[in-house]
C-alpha cells in the first residue's frame, strides 16, 4: 500500500479526532497518539502595487485550498480599485488540477474550455467554464522552468484564449495524468495514463509553454530564495507589457522600484 492510500484512508479523518500510529524505532513498536487539526497553508499572497492600479498575485502551489484563496485575492485586489493584473507562477510545481481549473473559471466567460485530458485513444474528458464569473481586465502571468504541472493548465487556457500575456522563460512540461497500480507483493508500478491538452489541443507534456515576451531572470538574482520586487526585472517586463510599453528583455537592472511595493 502507498503512502498516499495509508494517509486518506488510515490518518486524515474528522478534525478534533484521534489516530493512533505505530512507529517502528530501533527495532521496536512505539505506538503515538495525534489529535487531528484542521491545516490550511497559504498558497496565495497578493497586493497592489505603487501605481495603483495594478494588481500582483502570487500562487506557491495549486492545494485543495488555492481556488478559494485565489478568488479571495482578485475579490481583495478589485476593492482596492485594480484595473491591471500580474499572476505570478514562477518556480509552481502544479498540485491540483481541479484548483487550476476552478481559477481559470474565476476569470473566463461561460462555455471555454480551460484543457482537456484524453488517454492514447482520444477517450477522456474536457472542463469548460462555467461558474458565471469573469474578469476581463488586462493581464499578466509570470512563469519560468519550473512552473508546471497546473500552472501550465492555468497559462496554457489564458494564452489560448488570448485573455493574458505570458512574460518570462518556458514553462517545464508536465503535461500527463500518471496512475499508480500496485502489485501482488505490496510493490507498485506508476504508469503515464492521459495527457493535458490546452484549449486549441496542444500537448504540454515535454514541451512546455513559451511566453509571448521571453525575459531572463537576472543572473544575480538566480539564487535568491525572495526576489525584491525592486530588483525583479521579469516583474518589471510584465508591468510594462501592461502599460503598452516596450518590455526589456535583457538581463540588466530595471526601475521596478519606482512602480513595485
Amino acid at each position: 500500500m502507498d503512502l498516499d492510500t495509508v494517509v486518506s484512508q488510515y490518518v486524515r479523518g474528522e478534525e478534533n479526532t484521534s489516530v493512533t500510529l505505530t512507529v517502528y524505532r530501533d527495532g521496536e513498536e512505539v505506538e503515538v497518539t495525534m489529535n487531528r487539526r484542521k491545516l490550511e497553508v497559504q498558497t496565495v499572497e497578493y497586493q497592489m502595487m505603487d501605481d495603483g492600479k495594478t494588481g500582483y498575485l502570487l500562487v506557491t502551489e495549486f492545494d485543495t485550498v488555492t481556488a478559494e484563496q485565489f478568488k479571495s485575492g482578485i475579490d481583495g485586489l478589485l476593492s482596492q480599485g485594480m484595473e491591471q493584473l500580474i499572476l505570478d507562477f514562477r518556480n509552481n510545481p502544479g498540485g491540483e488540477l481541479n484548483a487550476a481549473v476552478s481559477m481559470v473559471d474565476y476569470l473566463l466567460p461561460d462555455g471555454q474550455t480551460i484543457v482537456s485530458i484524453a488517454d492514447r485513444n482520444g477517450v477522456g474528458e474536457t472542463y469548460t467554464s462555467e461558474d458565471g464569473h469573469e474578469l476581463d481586465i488586462p493581464t499578466a502571468i509570470l512563469v519560468n522552468g519550473n512552473s508546471a504541472s497546473a500552472s501550465e493548465v492555468f497559462t496554457g487556457a489564458m494564452k489560448d484564449h488570448d485573455r493574458a500575456t505570458i512574460v518570462g522563460t518556458t514553462t517545464f512540461g508536465k503535461g500527463i495524468v500518471q496512475s499508480l497500480y500496485t502489485l501482488q507483493d505490496g510493490s507498485g508500478v506508476k504508469l503515464t495514463t492521459e495527457h493535458y491538452y490546452t484549449p486549441d489541443g496542444t500537448d504540454l507534456h515535454g514541451t512546455g509553454i513559451e511566453p509571448d515576451v521571453t525575459v531572463e531572470l537576472n543572473e544575480d538574482l538566480a539564487t535568491m530564495i525572495e526576489i525584491p520586487k525592486d530588483q525583479d526585472n521579469q516583474l518589471t517586463a510584465a508591468l510594462n507589457v501592461l502599460n503598452g510599453e516596450e518590455a526589456n528583455t535583457q538581463e540588466d537592472s530595471t526601475e521596478a522600484g519606482d512602480e513595485a511595493a
